[in-house]
């Protein structure tokens, strides 16, 4: 009895390959659930500063931590999906220095709000100079370099101390935000560490 070629079993290394190929293809698509929340994210600094300036902090907070949500969220989504992607790697900590820098910028200046102004120079010169070593290394490697621990906690902190501040809820709001600035200071050194390292190989 022959076998119709079209019902003939298609073999494993064929399956395999498409399987990856897929992988390969979702890793690198945009409309990824990660992607999307990391967009969210970057719309919800609308709302948190019209809150802001009409002195709404309750719900100012309320869009402030729906924003820290969506960030812990796109990464669990990534690693439970599996959709990482160059893209996701850039995008994410783009919109984290926007929202963050945004809204403490308009903390420091409204006389409504007492944001210490040398925390958000501090944090401005920060973020710009890992972004600018974060593109040479780019540059170098066609490869966006990933965030460290201590990066991460020292953003998950800023965002909850900004939040207290936002609610006005001091020392706690203080406290948090030297806590934030020791962690900072800890990535910032890692991340220089790294790059120096990266740099030589590159």
């Amino acid at each position: 009895m022959k076998t119709d070629p079209a019902h003939k079993q298609v073999p494993k290394d064929v399956v395999l390959k498409d399987s990856i190929l897929k992988d390969v293809v979702l890793k690198d698509s945009i409309l990824t659930v990660p992607n999307m929340l990391t967009a969210a994210r970057l719309v919800l600094i609308i709302p948190i500063l019209l809150c802001l300036a009409h002195g709404a902090r309750a719900w100012a907070f309320f869009w402030g931590a729906l924003a820290i949500a969506t960030d812990l969220l796109d990464g669990w989504f990534a690693r439970r999906l599996g959709q990482f992607s160059e893209l996701g790697r850039l995008f994410d900590p783009v919109v984290d220095k926007i929202g963050a820098l945004s809204v403490m910028l308009f903390l420091a200046v409204s006389p409504r709000y007492d944001f210490p102004l040398w925390f958000l120079c501090f944090m401005a010169a920060r973020e710009s100079a890992v972004l600018i070593l974060g593109l040479f290394l780019f540059r170098k490697q066609a490869k966006v370099s990933e965030s460290n621990r201590a990066g991460k906690w020292s953003a998950w902190t800023t965002g909850v101390a900004v939040l207290l501040y936002i609610l006005d809820w001091q020392p706690y709001g203080a406290v948090l935000l030297w806590t934030a600035f020791g962690l900072t200071l800890l990535s910032s050194y890692t991340y220089l560490r790294v790059f120096l390292q990266k740099s030589k190989t590159a």
